[in-house]
């Protein structure tokens, strides 16, 4: 779904929850290694998937822990600092972000009408909420006054 909306810049890997099954998955998406990781689960049951992206990293990489997990990330000081990985929590997203995301639509690399988006007045926050909570994929909820 996010490739038919964004295009080929997208590249789809669709992982098992094994890690060493998805590391090659993973790193045939990322083109060999990657520079980059953002991990972005929500109440995961398990970090198989980020540690899956972390190994798929080149030597120096960075991975963004912005997501959430339920069980700790069994991450060992050895491979850490064999590989010089980089590993930063960061909750949400720096003041800089909203002009970044805003200078990619102007220049074309984000359409922003692939978003689909609910508006509920103010008046209505309970079932903005609710359908926040439903959300999917490219949905979003706003509330306006």
């Amino acid at each position: 779904q996010l490739r038919d909306a964004f295009g080929p810049r997208v590249i789809p890997a669709v992982v098992t929850g094994d890690a060493a099954s998805d590391l090659p998955i993973i790193r045939r998406a990322a083109g060999g290694t990657a520079d980059v990781a953002l991990d972005l689960l929500g109440a995961a049951k398990s970090t198989s998937t980020t540690l899956s992206s972390l190994r798929a990293l080149r030597r120096g990489g960075r991975m963004v822990l912005m997501g959430s997990a339920e069980v700790p990330l069994e991450l060992s000081f050895r491979e850490m600092l064999a590989n010089d990985w980089e590993v930063v929590g960061q909750f949400m997203y720096d003041r800089t972000a909203p002009g970044q995301l805003a200078a990619l639509a102007a220049e074309g690399l984000l359409d922003l009408a692939r978003i689909n988006v609910a508006t509920f007045k103010l008046a209505d926050f309970r079932r903005a909420v609710e359908a926040a909570a439903m959300m999917q994929s490219l949905d979003l909820t706003a509330v306006v006054p």
